[in-house]
């Protein structure tokens, strides 16, 4: 609290109440502000710093400064993810943290702790630390630069909740404290990007391009080629998803330059099997097949992102008419689902599967129409109209042309939602 460190100050510089409180505010008022039980008006506080010639900084940086100062490293190794070095600060810390009586020490040390436990996975321990926190509005309100620091560890925390917007409200709070000395290029890169992925999660491609495009000049600026690697690879993705595909392409292929370049195995892998996807939209097979060959061959490609170059590469056969070819890829694509069970990639593979052996019955049926609620329930109208279309057309061939109107219909609303 505010009183807290103005008695702090008094006494260190040997001042009594009256001496401080003259010609500013009553002795019993200053005594109620420096317990606590009187919250004292702006003009009043600042002319008590001016008495004890304090600045906000000082005021920050000198109130049980030694413990403070002792944070400082823990904070750093935090920010910077160095885990294991935070953990053996935090055991040296704790026990002086206990015997502090400082809200602003305690503040401190919770909000780079809930930090911790956010990058470490920890969800219970940063539920409790974020209750905990938010009882501490008008220390944060105070202190712009802590205030930054809590918005980012919350920011990851929200979005790795997938309470995508509340993330995004997170990222907006810390982007109006840019003009702060303490923020770095680099960390507004980070931010712009976190907006991007977020914006990405709740299908807002326009606007994760925008905030792609602002952390790649950030990330520039500070040569960090691995982020801007990773905010070319997104471009050339959401341009995709939003049909730009000469965007896409290009920048898709610089992604791949700059990965071959890092010697970034994961990253090409990724980088090829996106490739193959783009030119799969645009109908350029032989491309598609080379492109999701190459992912395949890479060193770097995990499991679930094979269960999705199976499918695709299953996929780009079947449209091409061999069927012999889409089954040995299906196949590779259903024994992988058993042990990377994803269930957006089940109803895909499954339908191909029977699409493969030509089975078109009530089995078909009933796995289209689940497939058509999961993919509701989960936003992805591009597969709500393609399913709808596959169960229209299903209806429509056995003669069932109110059911075939139905899902047509459910098709062309679906499309409408899609970008």
């Amino acid at each position: 609290m505010i009183g807290e460190r103005i008695r702090y100050f008094r006494k260190m510089k040997n001042i009594t109440q009256k001496q401080l409180a003259e010609g500013i505010c009553a002795i019993s008022y200053l005594s109620k502000i420096e317990s606590g039980t009187a919250a004292a008006g702006e003009e009043v506080i600042r002319l008590l710093c001016e008495r004890l010639e304090l600045s906000d900084e000082t005021l920050d940086e000198g109130y049980d400064g030694d413990l403070l100062k002792k944070m400082d490293p823990f904070k750093l190794a935090v920010k910077n993810k160095q885990f294991s070095e935070a953990e053996k600060m935090n055991e040296s810390l704790k026990e002086a943290i206990q015997k502090s009586q400082s809200q602003q020490v305690h503040m401190k040390y919770d909000i780079y702790l809930f930090g911790l436990y956010v990058f470490s996975g920890k969800t219970e321990q940063s539920q409790f630390l974020l209750e905990k926190i938010q009882k501490y509005p008008e220390l944060l309100q105070d202190r712009p630069h802590l205030r930054f620091d809590y918005y980012y560890f919350l920011s990851i925390y929200y979005y790795l909740q997938e309470q995508f917007q509340q993330a995004i409200v997170c990222n907006e709070n810390m982007i109006l404290l840019f003009n702060l000395p303490e923020v770095t290029e680099g960390e507004k890169g980070r931010i712009y990007y976190n907006q991007a992925l977020a914006c990405t999660s709740i299908y807002q491609y326009f606007q994760s391009i925008l905030f792609t495009q602002k952390a790649l000049e950030f990330f520039r600026r500070e040569f960090d080629n691995e982020s801007s690697l990773k905010s070319l690879i997104l471009l050339g993705i959401n341009h995709r998803r939003v049909h730009n595909y000469r965007e896409s392409e290009r920048f898709l292929k610089r992604s791949l330059q700059l990965s071959q370049k890092l010697k970034d195995d994961h990253s090409t892998s990724i980088i090829y099997h996106n490739l193959g996807y783009l030119y799969s939209s645009m109908n350029q097979t032989e491309e598609a097949l080379q492109n999701f060959q190459a992912a395949l061959d890479s060193n770097g490609i995990l499991d679930h992102e094979l269960l999705s170059t199976y499918y695709l590469i299953a996929k780009e056969y079947m449209n091409l008419g061999n069927k012999q070819e889409a089954r040995r890829w299906c196949d590779q694509a259903l024994s992988k689902l058993k042990t990377v069970p994803i269930d957006e990639y089940y109803y895909h593979i499954r339908v191909l599967d029977l699409e493969i052996e030509q089975v078109e019955n009530s089995q078909y049926e009933e796995l289209l129409l689940k497939a058509i609620s999961y993919f509701e329930r989960e936003q992805l109208y591009q597969y709500v109209t393609e399913c709808s279309e596959k169960l229209a057309n299903f209806y429509f061939k056995n003669t069932k042309y109110k059911k075939a109107s139905e899902y047509y219909r459910l098709a062309n609303n679906a499309r409408k939602n899609i970008n």
